[in-house]
């Protein structure tokens, strides 16, 4: 398979169908939906990389998930590795 360009990702995504209200904002009701949505995607790699910043659930992780991921991935925040976590 070729390269996909910026979007093409999403045509495959689990969530393309889906009300996309769910992923967005923080009541735990609809990220349980929106995460259970995200569990079979066979695109969350490329999901995570185009939300890497943004305040969604994207590849399956809350916005405070995927900041949690990051801060034990570098272990430690201090001025010589801060830039790791992004």
């Amino acid at each position: 398979m070729g390269r996909l360009s910026n979007h093409d990702w999403f045509t495959r995504a689990a969530c393309s169908g889906a009300d996309h209200s769910l992923f967005i904002g923080y009541v735990i009701d609809r990220l349980s939906i929106a995460t259970d949505i995200c569990k079979p995607c066979p695109v969350k790699a490329e999901c995570l990389a185009a939300h890497a910043h943004s305040d969604c659930v994207s590849g399956g992780f809350s916005y405070y998930e995927r900041l949690l991921r990051s801060w034990k991935k570098v272990g430690s925040v201090n001025e010589s590795n801060w830039r790791d976590i992004y």
